[in-house]
């Protein structure tokens, strides 16, 4: 009989602990650490009115610029040149 006790706290138990994991995964506390310490880069064209252009470097942390600076020197590409990089206002 003690043993049907106890297995049945640890059951209670590990039901409760599965249920406190499950709740932690499914609202995303565990992965949302690793993508806000996230750190990438990534190259935007800045162009004028005359199809002018250069470079940038742009470095990600933790969804904020870290540091914004030119990899190229101006560049005049044809009238009807198109950067086919996805060109977003956003730089992180």
């Amino acid at each position: 009989m003690k043993k049907l006790i106890i297995f049945a706290i640890l059951l209670v138990l590990v039901f409760i602990f599965g249920i406190f994991i499950g709740k932690t995964i499914l609202s995303g506390n565990l992965t949302a650490r690793v993508v806000e310490s996230q750190e990438y880069s990534w190259t935007k064209a800045i162009c004028n009115a005359q199809n002018e252009c250069f470079d940038i470097l742009i470095t990600c942390k933790n969804g904020k610029a870290e540091a914004v600076e030119p990899v190229s020197q101006v560049v005049r590409h044809s009238k009807n040149w198109q950067d086919t990089r996805e060109n977003s206002s956003k730089l992180c």
